[in-house]
């Protein structure tokens, strides 16, 4: 079915959407990571528009990695939608990340965990009712490389959806569209979350922000648990 103008109209006005909300948070980089060959055709969950790709941000204290598509709309439907209503993103300790280049960030471990948490928001479409319901929620992702003190016996890690950075405002601009930050917990913090259920999750994100770390994602901080 050929795309009506409309269409083609609305998915621009929302690429110029993100490129302003970042813009006016940091510096992005002009060029994008995404792959050659679109994973969908490999049989990975399909991003809305099948457009698949992220960004890079540079902060004055931060860096952040982010997905740029899950909100366009639906490539099947004529209708006008957000997608997934979501973008996720990952901030990180600038003094780790300043000199890495949108195009090297495919190797980190930060690109593995958005890749992750993306592949899995798509194949659910949950996540922002997940969001909506428990403002912030948690899941565990396997083949992050990261050092063992966050690794479980089933070789997974957790993390946080969904809580607040300084930088980012939760919505994207006065799209109908959440954006929600990953944040990497360590082992004990993982722990302590599923021993203590929903009333443990709220106090791990309580100690987080009194511990000045936030929603930031290192592998080098100390525990808060």
């Amino acid at each position: 079915m050929e795309e009506s103008p409309e269409k083609e109209a609305r998915r621009e006005a929302m690429y110029a959407a993100r490129q302003e909300f970042w813009s006016g948070i940091g510096k992005v980089d002009s060029d994008v990571l995404a792959p050659i060959i679109n994973p969908a055709f490999m049989g990975q969950p399909a991003w809305p528009d099948l457009r698949q790709a992220f960004i890079r941000v540079v902060t004055e204290d931060s860096v952040i990695f982010a997905t740029d598509g899950l909100s366009d709309e639906f490539t099947e439907s004529e209708d006008e939608d957000h997608g997934f209503e979501i973008e996720l993103y990952v901030e990180l300790p600038l003094e780790e990340f300043r000199d890495i280049p949108i195009g090297s960030f495919g190797t980190t471990w930060a690109f593995q965990l958005v890749n992750q948490a993306a592949m899995n928001a798509a194949n659910s479409g949950a996540y922002r009712n997940m969001a909506e319901d428990y403002d912030v929620f948690s899941t565990e992702f396997y083949e992050v490389e990261v050092p063992d003190h966050y690794i479980n016996q089933e070789q997974r890690v957790g993390v946080l959806i969904g809580m607040k950075s300084k930088h980012v405002p939760e919505m994207l601009g006065d799209k109908d569209v959440r954006v929600l930050a990953l944040t990497l917990i360590q082992l004990p913090e993982l722990e302590y979350l599923i021993a203590n259920g929903g009333q443990g999750r709220r106090d791990l994100v309580e100690k987080l922000e009194a511990a000045g770390t936030g929603n930031i994602s290192s592998t080098t901080r100390s525990s808060v648990v």
